[in-house]
């Protein structure tokens, strides 16, 4: 889904948090991710940015906020990143931008976690982004079996919201984010907010149909 309002965004962070746990036999074992957030201005070829990464050697999990990343920015901009047992999270935002001397406005992220699941799972995942017209934008969510099926659960141009059963392996769940825009002389760049949730649920819970993993598995493979 996307809207477009002028102005500031006004979301609060703290009013949109990151899920809680509510279903148990899961486990991360590893997690790697970075974050990009990247703005050119005239004359300077230099962006301006914030960055953050997280290698696998750092531990199997991961939560940052703008305020734990690094550049010549400052990093003031809010954005959220979150990999835990309860759920995958990307969350980023940047307000209207009218400088004169500006060019271009992105995000970028890449954030991988291998989980493993004891017993049949529900994953639950939905995004939301609230933007003008952007020149690149995909919010992305990919989960990889272990026999190496490679599934779209949140692919470019399909639902925003999307269910599937797992039934009790191990897998590589990844969630990329490429959100760009190129300002047009003479206008300012419109406020951005982007967001993919992916939380892990009791299949016992479900309010919709969610597609079996085993289905999709042989539709694939037709």
């Amino acid at each position: 889904m996307k809207l477009f309002k002028t102005g500031l965004l006004v979301f609060s962070f703290a009013l949109l948090a990151v899920p809680a746990s509510a279903w148990t036999g899961i486990e991360v074992t590893e997690a790697e991710g970075l974050l990009r957030r990247e703005s050119y201005g005239a004359p300077t070829p230099v962006p301006s940015y914030c960055y953050w990464d997280h290698e696998i050697s750092m531990g199997p999990v991961f939560h940052a906020t703008n305020a734990d990343g690094d550049g010549n920015t400052g990093c003031t901009e809010p954005w959220l990143v979150h990999c835990d047992a309860d759920s995958l999270v990307f969350r980023g935002q940047w307000p209207l931008l009218d400088d004169l001397y500006l060019l271009d406005s992105s995000y970028e992220a890449d954030l991988n976690c291998t989980v493993v699941l004891a017993e049949e799972s529900r994953l639950s995942a939905r995004r939301l982004v609230i933007s003008g017209e952007l020149d690149t934008d995909e919010h992305l969510l990919t989960v990889t079996d272990s026999d190496g099926l490679v599934m779209e659960v949140l692919g470019v141009g399909g639902p925003d919201e999307n269910q599937i059963l797992l039934p009790a392996g191990t897998y590589a769940v990844q969630l990329y984010v490429h959100a760009y825009k190129d300002r047009i002389y003479g206008y300012p760049i419109e406020p951005y907010f982007g967001e993919v949730v992916l939380s892990w649920e009791d299949p016992g819970t479900v309010m919709v149909d969610p597609v079996p993993w085993g289905w999709l598995k042989s539709s694939y493979r037709q």
